[in-house]
């Protein structure tokens, strides 16, 4: 199951969520049905964020929590776009890898990082 999870939140990422007809009211109308969702739509409900940055303060990846209490699911995402899942459930955990960002998610987290700087 914690396998399942991970490899469908790698892969949603990756290739992008679609908004479907159910979720038009959550968004009040800013996308129609079919769009894709953006990157700060879909790190909305994000728990917490940490940032791997290099010398000079530029961000190289961010992280956010997705998913708390049973499991716990990190989503990494980079600025190759390079998407890693990882998530952890009582003594089990599960990873996995897939390569794409076409909703921006790192994007938004470089954007959410630099306000959150200072």
């Amino acid at each position: 199951m914690l396998k399942d999870q991970v490899k469908e939140i790698a892969q949603s990422v990756a290739h992008g969520v679609l908004v479907e007809s159910d979720d038009l009211e959550l968004y009040d109308g800013q996308y129609e049905e079919g769009e894709m969702l953006g990157g700060y739509d879909w790190l909305r409900d994000a728990m917490d964020f940490k940032w791997l940055i290099n010398a000079d303060g530029l961000l190289l990846e961010g992280q956010a929590l997705v998913a708390f209490g049973g499991p716990n699911i990190w989503v990494h995402v980079d600025s190759t776009g390079r998407i890693e899942v990882k998530g952890y459930w009582w003594g089990e955990s599960e990873a996995a890898v897939e390569m794409g960002d076409p909703m921006g998610v790192f994007e938004a987290m470089s954007e959410i990082y630099e306000l959150n700087r200072g």
